[in-house]
């Protein structure tokens, strides 16, 4: 794998940071930015359109992005491995199914560019930690493993 499982956790984290700040602080650069017309464009969907309308939304769903991110830290920060692979497939799913929805469903409500975009992209996402995390939790069962038996010689020799 090109990066560790922690690198790649960390920058996600640092990404969802962000891009809950910057939906917070100024909506406008996550709704008008390059990637997501582009994107939009490209499975013809609608724009997203900031009014005073999807301001409290969109602010809810900055809080949330913060709050993913302060979840993936702390976990990540423990070394919790269990939380990751638990959660990871089932996030997976859940984009893949919601990219569909959007896609096929194109007269919904949440059928615009901006939730297509953080769906496709957060897909990549949860396959890139999945692929990172595989090899993690080898290490992981190894170190546990020589902990294991470690335990077990200290307890025969006493």
């Amino acid at each position: 794998m090109l990066f560790r499982f922690g690198t790649v956790a960390l920058f996600y984290s640092s990404l969802l940071a962000y891009l809950g700040v910057a939906i917070l602080w100024k909506p406008e650069f996550v709704i008008e930015s390059g990637l997501s017309a582009l994107i939009g464009a490209s499975m013809d969907l609608k724009p997203l359109v900031s009014d005073a309308n999807n301001q409290p939304a969109l602010s809810f769903i900055g809080i949330l992005f913060l709050v993913l991110s302060l979840m993936h830290t702390v976990a990540h920060l423990q070394h919790n491995v269990l939380y990751f692979s638990a959660m990871i497939p089932f996030r997976a799913i859940f984009d893949f199914i919601f990219t569909g929805f959007i896609y096929l469903k194109k007269d919904h409500v949440l059928s615009n560019n901006v939730t297509f975009t953080f769906a496709f992209c957060d897909l990549m996402w949860q396959f890139w930690l999945y692929a990172s995390l595989n090899e993690d939790k080898a290490k992981f069962a190894k170190k546990m493993k020589k902990e294991a038996e470690a335990e077990k010689n200290k307890q025969l020799t006493e």
